[in-house]
């Protein structure tokens, strides 16, 4: 396999794991009721264009209607990589909380592109270790006490250590 194909394999590997990670920090969230929640909807917006001072600048008002009990809103995986540590749904130690954010800001490097400079290219940023980590990561959730898997249970994952 080329280095080219094996850093698309691992790009792969990030992403999804990172997705997998993403998931269960969701349900985990939501299953405890700490996902987040708004109790406004907004049902109208409206926008005005002004001139002051020669410059042109827009005025928006949104109205809002309250809702008689709170909904769920889209929580993105650094909402709920600070919920998780804030509540310590992890445990106390700071190295995975670290960790999933380094993951997220890997994952958003290759999903959305999000580099510094020219040379800061994914060829040079991706490799064994950024999957080392995903595998490390996934496998501490899947066999954590969230889940309490038996001994048999915790031997399917050991193709991640």
């Amino acid at each position: 396999m080329t280095q080219v194909i094996l850093t698309q394999v691992w790009k792969m590997h990030i992403i999804v794991g990172t997705s997998i990670v993403e998931a269960l920090l969701y349900y985990l969230l939501t299953s405890k009721g700490l996902q987040k929640t708004t109790e406004w909807e907004q049902v109208a917006k409206t926008s005005n264009e002004t001139n002051i001072n020669e410059a042109k600048h827009k005025i928006e008002n949104v109205v809002y209607k309250k809702l008689e009990k709170p909904i769920p809103i889209e929580m993105t995986l650094d909402i709920m990589i600070k919920k998780a540590e804030k509540k310590k749904l992890l445990g106390t130690s700071q190295v995975i909380y670290k960790k999933l954010n380094y993951l997220r800001k890997l994952r958003n490097r290759i999903h959305i592109h999000a580099i510094g400079e020219d040379y800061d290219t994914d060829w040079v940023k991706i490799n064994k270790n950024e999957v080392d980590t995903v595998r490390l990561v996934l496998y501490s959730f899947m066999t954590s006490s969230l889940f309490k898997p038996t001994n048999e249970e915790k031997k399917l994952f050991s193709f991640l250590q």
